[in-house]
C-alpha cells in the first residue's frame, strides 16, 4: 500500500498559523464575515494523490496523524447514513462522496463477496462431461447392429471457468484500488497472481470490455464491467480525488447519541408532547391553522428508588475551543448556547404531560449534551445552567460531554 501522508482538520476551527490550506480544501472552509480567520465546515476526508486530509469533528484535539482505526469508524458512519432521515420532516442527510468514492466502495464490496472474474464457458468434447443428447444425435451418424442403432461418438459438455484478458482488467484494477484507496476502506489490500495489464492503454481496454459487456447477460458481470469503465475513465481523466463529507455531522452525533442513551420513542407521542397551536385571523380572510412541533431529542425514563422520572437530553454539536483559551476560574464569559436554546429546553419540562404516559412519571433532570474527545464511552459532567423562577426557585439544565467517536463505534 502507497505510504500517504495526513493532514489534520478540526471542524468549526480556523486554520493554524503557518498552516498552508491545499487550494483543493478550500472548499470545505467557511467564509467568516468581519475579517476573521476561515474555519472548517466539514467532518469527513478527502484523499488527492498521496495526501489524505482528515476532517474531524468538533472539539478533537489537533494531531498529526489519525490512526486507523478512528478513520475506519468515521468512513462507516458517514457512508452507512447517507440515506438516513433526520426529524420529524424526514429530511435526509447531507452527506456527499465523489464519483471516484462511489465507484471504488462499489468495487471493493463486489470483490469481497465475488472475487475476481471468472469467464465461464461450455467445453464441448468425447471424454469428460454429461452427454448432451440433442447435439449427438444432431452431429453424429448411427449404425445398425442388431437391429438396434448405435452411436459411437457421443458429444460430452462440460462448463468450464477461465481467467482471460477481463479478468486481468478486474484484477489490475483492484491492485491499484488496494494501493491508492485501500487506506479508506479498512486497509483493504490485494495482490494479483495475473499477469498485469497497462491500464492507461484506455482505449484497447474499453474495447475489450465493452465487447464483453455486449456478448454477456449476466447480470454481475454487466454491472462490474460498467464499473470498471466508470472507474478507469474517471482516472485517465484526473478525476482520481476520493471524498466523502458532510456539513451535517450534528445529525449523527444526535443519532448516536439517541441510541447510546436509550431515547424511548413512545414518550414523543403527540399528547405527551403538546404543540404550539396558531390560529391566524387576518382581516378579511378565513381563519388559518399552523402550529409548533416540540421535537426534544431524548427522552428517557429513568428509574431510581422504585420511582420513575422522566429525564430530557438535547445534543448541541457546538464549538468550545473559545473555553480553552480562559484561564481565570469563575470568570464572566459568552454562553455556550442563546436563549432560544435554553428556553426551549425548559419548555419542554414544563410542558411535557406526564399523565399521558404514566401517573407515576415524575420530573427528571434536563441535559445539554456537548461533543468532547473523551477517549471512552461515558458521559462527563460540565456544569449546570440555572434560572431563578421565583420564591427562592430556580430551574436546572445539567451539561454532559461525550465522545462523538465513540458514540458512532457502537452504533
Amino acid at each position: 500500500m502507497t505510504k500517504i501522508s495526513q493532514n489534520v482538520w478540526i471542524d468549526g476551527q480556523s486554520i493554524q498559523k503557518g498552516i498552508v490550506v491545499p487550494k483543493y480544501m478550500l472548499q470545505y472552509f467557511k467564509k467568516n464575515s468581519g475579517g476573521s480567520e476561515d474555519t472548517l465546515n466539514y467532518v469527513g476526508f478527502h484523499l488527492r494523490n498521496d495526501e489524505l486530509n482528515v476532517m474531524l469533528p468538533k472539539n478533537s484535539e489537533w494531531t498529526d496523524y489519525v490512526s486507523l482505526d478512528v478513520i475506519n469508524i468515521l468512513i462507516d458512519s458517514l457512508r452507512d447514513n447517507r440515506s438516513y432521515k433526520s426529524g420529524f420532516d424526514n429530511t435526509e442527510v447531507d452527506i456527499s462522496a465523489s464519483d471516484l468514492f462511489v465507484v471504488v466502495e462499489w468495487l471493493i464490496q463486489d470483490f469481497r463477496s465475488n472475487g475476481i472474474l471468472e469467464v465461464n464457458h461450455t467445453q464441448w468434447n468425447k471424454n469428460k462431461g454429461k452427454i448432451h443428447w440433442g447435439r449427438t444425435i444432431k452431429k453424429t451418424t448411427p449404425f445398425v447392429q442388431d437391429d438396434n442403432l448405435v452411436l459411437l461418438n457421443l458429444i460430452k459438455r462440460k462448463h468450464v471457468s477461465e481467467f482471460d484478458i477481463v479478468s486481468k482488467i478486474h484484477a489490475s484494477v483492484m491492485e491499484q484500488i488496494a494501493e491508492k484507496f485501500g487506506v479508506l476502506f479498512h486497509g483493504f489490500s490485494f495482490k494479483s497472481r495475473l499477469a498485469h495489464v497497462n491500464l492507461n492503454d484506455i482505449v484497447k481496454l474499453k474495447r475489450i470490455l465493452n465487447k464483453t459487456y455486449t456478448n454477456t447477460n449476466v447480470r454481475r458481470e454487466k454491472m462490474l464491467i460498467r464499473s470498471l469503465l466508470t472507474y478507469l475513465n474517471l482516472i485517465y481523466t484526473n478525476q482520481s480525488e476520493l471524498s466523502i463529507v458532510t456539513t451535517e455531522f450534528h445529525v449523527l452525533f444526535e443519532n448516536s447519541f439517541k441510541q447510546f442513551i436509550g431515547d424511548e420513542k413512545k414518550l414523543h407521542n403527540p399528547e405527551a408532547v403538546p404543540d404550539a397551536i396558531w390560529s391566524i385571523e387576518l382581516p378579511g380572510q378565513n381563519p388559518i391553522l399552523a402550529k409548533n412541533r416540540q421535537i426534544p431529542d431524548a427522552l428517557v425514563v429513568r428509574i431510581e428508588q422504585q420511582q420513575q422520572y422522566l429525564d430530557i437530553y438535547d445534543t448541541k454539536y457546538y464549538d468550545l475551543s473559545y473555553y480553552k483559551n480562559i484561564q481565570h476560574a469563575n470568570m464572566h464569559a459568552n454562553a455556550l448556547a442563546d436563549w432560544y436554546s435554553v428556553g426551549k429546553q425548559f419548555f419542554y419540562e414544563y410542558s411535557y404531560n406526564r399523565q399521558a404516559i404514566s401517573d407515576n412519571l415524575k420530573q427528571g433532570k434536563n441535559y445539554f449534551v456537548f461533543p468532547w474527545p473523551i477517549g471512552s464511552l461515558k458521559t462527563l459532567k460540565a456544569g449546570h445552567v440555572d434560572i431563578l423562577v421565583g420564591n427562592g426557585q430556580k430551574q436546572r439544565i445539567l451539561l454532559l460531554l461525550v465522545d462523538p467517536i465513540e458514540l458512532l463505534r457502537t452504533t
